[in-house]
């Protein structure tokens, strides 16, 4: 049989699938079920790189000794927040050291997490930071943990703290307890040397090298007025104190200056003795020389040592005068010269009344007028029942004024004192207290009382500087001075304790040398005076031209230029200068008020001439307030003024001027109590009339006494003002 055979087709082992089959196996895939996702995957998603505590863990197990770190949870779910605890076994420590981290919440992370496991690896970070912070350790961490390691490295450059950034968390904790163990007991050794000095042993808040040279030294005993003499000696012995030609500069040891003031100097006398000096040594025997005793610091004051010895008699009066010269002594004075001025004062009115008291008034009188280089006032017959009136009557002011602060005393008919409390007190004494003497014979308020300075808590120099300063300073216009004196000082009282004295020209706190009993004769009186007047009219003209370029100034003039006085300055200031008497017409404001007396003074000023313009108005707030708006367009400020200001004013119970003052706005009342008490005016050059046309008894008596002073005071110009013609 010869038939070919059939070729059968290959047989597919896998049946082809139909769209049948594909539904019913997405179907069968949906019904299986996901696995659960675990609490580090939903922490860290796909994150496949370390997770902090690994690393944490990793940095542990390379330190020899360290413990497993122990993490610490506290809160509940939602609220969880871990803390770690690290130790380490140290051979040389009896029990473990362990020191405890607790995370910083910062912007992007906070305190309190949901889960146990994030607050376990945002302590675990917060660790890996302070132990790593020099590292770039961060860029091995999960995006979020690393976000809160760039906030925590901003915390860091704020936080500067050595103890708390560093690899070995241990020896750190170490060293920081030692520190804290030291300290404690320099401080306990610091107090127990401050109590045996206020015990009276001063040599134990010496440095050791200092104190083993104190106890080294000789100690000589000897009388007050020996010792005095010693020491004025001890001064004056050399000039030079180690300064040669040789030397380039003075103060060689640049650490001296801030060793000496450590020391308790103040800064102005450890200057003052650089200059005269080259080192150190040098510079404090300098200035344990010239300081006054009383004002040295407690470490280079001798166990207890006191600058004066009390002496006790039976004598009823000389313990009267003893205790009287004591009373003079807290504002300065030396004790011995107090004594004398005392007993002499005594002897001249032995009757009196109250006679220690008026004797004590009169001392002090004497030696601050001396002390301020002035003549004493003549004692005249005086209505002293008037005086007590007036003095009763002002210090009835006082207590109104300082009503609730019980600051005004009155120990006895002579005597008067208030408490002084500056705004800012940090070199004055909390128990300085401002005291007036008004000794029998003074006609006051036409001449001056004594002022001191009086406390227990201040070196007698600096007290004497203060009274000085502010007796110079009073001015003696015929007004009362209590509330006046008593302003300056507050104000005044901080800026003359910090430029006290120089040092090289004191004698102690204040030689008897210094208060002679002899007056000042009145031609070398008014010589000095002239010799003053120069020198302060020099001063004022370089400061009139260095005013010149000042911004304020210049805009202020602008303004001034646009008021119709303004184009008749020049023939005004001619007028002036060429006439002794002088009227002004003028419509109000034309700018007579304010420009008149200045066209004057600016005259005054560009020629070199001294000048003292005194101007009157009708009324208080008048004369404060063209005051303050002249002080205003000459770049001044009168109500915030220490004692600089060219422009013034004095009312009834207020008053601004000083040395400066060279344009002086008073009411009418003001210039006739000046004219009683100075009825030629010698010391003023102008006096210019304002508001003439407001008839009073007082301007036409004002003006009948110019008239009459015009005759006697050949230098005395007047100029009268009025708003018409």
């Amino acid at each position: 049989m010869g038939g070919k055979a059939k070729k059968t087709a290959p047989v597919d082992s896998k049946p082809k699938k139909t769209a049948q089959d594909d539904t019913k196996a997405k179907k069968g895939a949906q019904d299986t079920p996901k696995p659960a996702e675990t609490p580090a995957q939903a922490l860290f998603g796909k994150w496949t790189g370390k997770t902090p505590v690994t690393l944490l863990n990793e940095f542990v197990q390379k330190n020899t000794g360290w413990h497993k770190p122990e993490y610490l949870m506290h809160g509940g779910p939602n609220s969880y927040n871990c803390t770690i605890r690290l130790s380490k076994s140290d051979k040389k420590q009896p029990a473990p050291i362990s020191v405890h981290f607790k995370p910083e919440a910062t912007d992007s992370t906070l305190l309190k997490h949901k889960t146990s496991l994030e607050a376990r690896h945002v302590a675990a970070t917060f660790v890996l930071h302070r132990l790593r912070s020099d590292t770039n350790l961060h860029r091995m961490l999960p995006p979020m943990h690393r976000e809160y390691w760039l906030d925590l490295e901003k915390l860091r450059q704020v936080n500067t703290s050595e103890w708390v950034y560093v690899a070995d968390p241990f020896a750190a904790k170490i060293a920081r307890e030692k520190h804290f163990e030291e300290r404690a007991v320099k401080q306990a050794k610091r107090r127990e040397q401050a109590v045996r000095a206020e015990a009276g042993h001063k040599e134990e808040l010496l440095p050791p090298a200092q104190r083993r040279r104190w106890e080294e030294m000789a100690e000589i005993g000897m009388s007050e007025r020996h010792r005095e003499t010693v020491e004025a000696v001890v001064r004056t012995w050399t000039t030079n104190w180690g300064v040669t030609d040789n030397s380039s500069e003075t103060g060689g040891d640049p650490g001296a200056r801030q060793a000496l003031i450590k020391q308790g100097f103040r800064e102005v006398h450890v200057d003052e003795a650089l200059e005269h000096t080259t080192t150190r040594e040098q510079a404090l025997d300098w200035l344990c020389v010239h300081v006054p005793e009383d004002d040295l610091p407690q470490q280079v004051m001798q166990r207890a040592y006191r600058a004066s010895a009390t002496v006790v008699t039976s004598d009823e009066r000389a313990l009267s005068v003893q205790l009287a010269a004591k009373r003079l002594a807290r504002a300065g004075f030396p004790t011995s010269k107090c004594k004398i001025m005392v007993g002499q004062k005594l002897d001249e009115q032995p009757d009196m009344p109250d006679a220690l008291s008026a004797a004590e008034a009169s001392a002090a009188h004497t030696m601050l007028s001396q002390l301020c280089e002035r003549s004493l006032p003549p004692v005249s017959d005086v209505d002293e029942d008037s005086v007590r009136a007036g003095v009763d009557d002002e210090v009835q002011m006082l207590d109104a004024i300082y009503a609730g602060e019980d600051r005004v005393s009155r120990p006895n008919a002579y005597q008067i004192n208030v408490d002084l409390r500056p705004p800012e007190a940090q070199l004055c004494a909390s128990d300085a207290q401002l005291v007036f003497w008004l000794p029998p014979g003074l006609a006051y308020p036409e001449h001056l009382p004594a002022v001191a300075l009086v406390s227990d808590q201040m070196p007698a120099y600096l007290k004497l500087h203060v009274a000085r300063q502010l007796n110079m300073q009073l001015n003696n216009d015929g007004m009362p001075v209590l509330f006046e004196a008593v302003s300056l000082a507050e104000q005044m009282v901080e800026e003359w304790l910090q430029n006290p004295p120089l040092l090289a020209g004191l004698l102690g706190a204040m030689a008897p040398e210094q208060i002679k009993p002899t007056a000042v004769k009145t031609v070398k009186r008014n010589a000095q005076k002239k010799k003053v007047h120069v020198q302060d009219t020099q001063r004022l003209c370089a400061e009139f031209g260095k005013l010149q370029v000042n911004t304020e100034y210049q805009r202020m003039q602008k303004a001034r230029d646009a008021l119709p006085a303004a184009a008749q300055q020049e023939h005004i200031a001619q007028l002036v200068a060429d006439s002794r008497c002088v009227v002004v017409a003028g419509a109000t404001g034309c700018g007579k008020t304010t420009q008149v007396p200045q066209f004057i003074l600016d005259q005054a000023l560009k020629s070199g001439e001294y000048v003292n313009i005194v101007c009157t108005q009708p009324r208080r707030i008048s004369a404060i307030g063209v005051a303050a708006r002249v002080a205003s367009e000459r770049a001044e400020d009168i109500n915030a003024q220490r004692g600089g200001s060219v422009v013034g004013y004095a009312v009834r119970g207020e008053s601004r001027q000083s040395r400066d003052t060279r344009l002086l706005f008073c009411t009418t009342g003001v210039l006739l109590r000046m004219l009683v008490s100075t009825p030629d005016l010698e010391t003023v050059t102008h006096v210019v009339c304002d508001e003439v046309h407001e008839r009073s008894v007082d301007s036409d008596l004002l003006l009948v006494l110019l008239r009459q002073c015009l005759q006697r005071n050949k230098r005395l110009r007047v100029v009268l003002m009025s708003a018409t013609a």
